[in-house]
């Protein structure tokens, strides 16, 4: 017998009051997770890399393990030299590109300028 979706509705509002009331809804996780940072790394053969994240420790990690990108698989261990917090993903590839963009010397400056400052990434 083929049910009609008022059926299928009535069905999930059935299952609702099985749910706990503190169950985190989808808004509600993913609002917690915006601290994206743009990052950028020395490679112990002087190169620089620049990325983006959510979890800057453990995607260092990742990069000094050789699980990171492919680019600095090669290049570890790595050093961070730059990070800048970011209000959401979309602002953390901006300045990503921006940076990437950036002449070498550039990139240094910015790493340079970083290390006066005494504040951390997160």
């Amino acid at each position: 017998m083929r049910q009609n979706w008022h059926s299928h509705v009535r069905g999930m509002v059935a299952l609702a009051p099985l749910l706990p009331a503190s169950a985190p809804t989808i808004r509600a996780m993913t609002a917690t997770a915006t601290n994206w940072v743009c990052y950028l790394l020395e490679c112990a053969d002087g190169t620089l890399y620049c990325g983006i994240s959510n979890d800057l420790e453990k995607r260092l990690a990742a990069h000094n393990a050789g699980e990171g990108a492919k680019y600095t698989r090669g290049r570890g261990p790595v050093r961070l030299v730059y990070c800048v917090s970011c209000a959401d993903k979309s602002s953390a590839l901006k300045r990503e590109r921006a940076i990437k963009a950036l002449p070498r010397i550039e990139k240094l400056a910015l790493a340079a300028a970083n290390e006066n400052k005494s504040e951390k990434c997160n």
